[in-house]
């Protein structure tokens, strides 16, 4: 998907199901003018309520430049990723006209090996 954010936007990506026990999550600014993007990542159980904001996993990308950032939630970040995984986009800047455009790549999703 992607996404244009002004200056203090914040957006909310869909719910994905977790499809292996670690990701590695990819991000790319395509353009910007002044903009800051920073990705949260939120995850929370399939029975949990719908309306529920999930549980920021205190992870994130940032995007200052043109270019792909990635994060790789594997068993080193000490986060057991729950079934459902979405992104927080928040943009900062310090002019009002302050813009990003940004593309959140699909994750690669692996599994812990045995040994």
């Amino acid at each position: 998907m992607i996404y244009t954010l002004l200056k203090d936007a914040t957006i909310y990506t869909d719910w994905l199901p977790r499809e292996g026990d670690y990701a590695i999550f990819a991000a790319q600014c395509l353009a910007r003018d002044g903009a800051t993007v920073t990705i949260e990542i939120f995850h929370k159980s399939s029975n949990a309520e719908s309306s529920m904001d999930g549980t920021d996993t205190t992870k994130e990308i940032t995007l200052s430049s043109v270019g792909v950032a990635t994060i790789d939630m594997g068993a080193s970040t000490a986060v057991a990723l729950r079934e459902l995984v979405r992104f927080k986009l928040t943009a900062t800047g310090t002019n009002a006209s302050d813009w990003a455009i940004v593309k959140i790549l699909a994750p690669s999703w692996y599994n812990r090996g045995n040994g």
